[in-house]
């Protein structure tokens, strides 16, 4: 029997993920909740197979909640839930741990069929995936032996922390700026590197420290 967790704004969304697992024999719900805060409360007590969670950016939390439940030493997958396509959250959630992602517009076998494979499989940022996004990242970039020179030194210690998967409050705490500074690192970070999101930073951030033995 996997147990599975439901987080979602979205009473209706919730029920009907419900509603599919209902149908099933092995999979069971064993709690839900309307935000993360409600969600990491519960989830400290609650032995979760797959948290199914929802991804729409509504809940500022998130993605933070998904770290967390995914760094714990007991594997619990996280299935990333969606109203509509969106690389930039579905490329954040990997990043962040996710091992997948449904639509709420799928027909109740294939959000069932995720869940299961959410459970028997590891996290998807692998090597491939992570190449990818950085291809995706780099085209388009102007050829330069070192991307990240144009860079203060300050703005490089956003990237780096960028890569970690921080939001702008964590990497305010931690360079002891405020969010609304780090905010405006991240948007002059974006425009010399000539890119869209801070997914994008991020993902490049971390593939040069790899690519450079950094």
């Amino acid at each position: 029997m996997i147990s599975v967790y439901i987080v979602d704004a979205k009473e209706i969304f919730r029920r009907g993920i419900r509603d599919a697992i209902n149908e099933t024999s092995d999979l069971d719900v064993v709690g839900e909740a309307a935000t993360a805060a409600v969600a990491r409360r519960e989830l400290e007590t609650l032995d979760s197979g797959v948290v199914v969670m929802e991804f729409d950016g509504g809940d500022p939390d998130i993605i933070d909640l998904c770290r967390l439940i995914t760094s714990r030493p007991a594997r619990t997958a996280v299935l990333m839930s969606l109203s509509a396509p969106d690389r930039n959250r579905i490329d954040e959630a990997f990043l962040a741990g996710a091992s997948g992602h449904i639509l709420t517009t799928q027909r109740a076998e294939a959000i069932t069929a995720a869940i299961r494979g959410a459970h028997r499989t590891p996290p998807r940022l692998t090597s491939e995936i992570v190449g990818d996004l950085f291809d995706r990242v780099r085209s388009g970039q102007p050829s330069h032996r070192d991307p990240l020179a144009k860079l203060t030194g300050r703005e490089r210690e956003v990237m780096a922390l960028l890569a970690d998967g921080l939001d702008n409050r964590r990497i305010g705490d931690i360079l002891h700026l405020s969010p609304k500074t780090v905010k405006n690192y991240v948007s002059a970070i974006l425009k010399k590197l000539r890119m869209s999101s801070r997914t994008e930073a991020a993902v490049f951030a971390a593939r040069e420290a790899v690519r450079t033995g950094a």
